[in-house]
This record gives C-alpha cells, structure tokens and sequence, in this order.
C-alpha cells in the first residue's frame, strides 16, 4: 500500500514531467533520477513499501516500456518516468 508522502511526490513528479514535455519535448533526468531516489528514501521508512517492492515496480515500469523505445515508438525520457512512477508506486501497484 502507499503512502501519501509518495503520492504527493508521485504528482509533483508528474506536473514537473508534463510541464518539462510540453514546454521543450523533454522530461528532465533531475526530476525523473529525484523521483527514482525519493521512492528508494520512502521505501525504507517506517510505514514505506520496502526497498524490494519499489525495484521490483521500477522492473515493471522500466521492462514493458523499453521496447517501445527500441523501436522508437516513446523516448527514453518516457521509459525513466515510468520507471520512476513504478519505484513510487512499488509492486503490484505499478
């Protein structure tokens, strides 16, 4: 289950993504790497989802994606943030 530390940090991730895609066709590596190290610090707090859940939702966030970017079909800035929403959200939500 999530925390609301980590939904809150899910949002501002997704409003400086958005913000970043639509102002120059880029989601910024800083925010995407913070949201990836934000999930690691939340995963292990007392009350987080733990450190093996947030990699294994990163795995399934970053896994399905990466073909897409292959074969060009989203940018590697699309594969990282889902790959970060992944981390926040950990398994089996993401």
């Amino acid at each position: 289950m999530t925390n609301l530390a980590a939904l809150a940090s899910l949002a501002a991730l997704l409003i400086v993504a958005a913000w970043g895609d639509i102002k120059a066709h880029r989601i910024p590596n800083w925010a995407v790497f913070g949201g990836v190290g934000i999930a690691g610090v939340l995963a292990v707090l007392p009350g987080g989802i733990g450190l093996d859940s947030a990699l294994a939702g990163l795995a399934v966030g970053l896994v399905p994606t990466l073909p897409f970017y292959f074969l060009r079909v989203m940018g590697a800035g699309d594969v990282k943030l889902m790959a970060a929403v992944g981390a926040l959200l950990g398994y089996p939500s993401a």
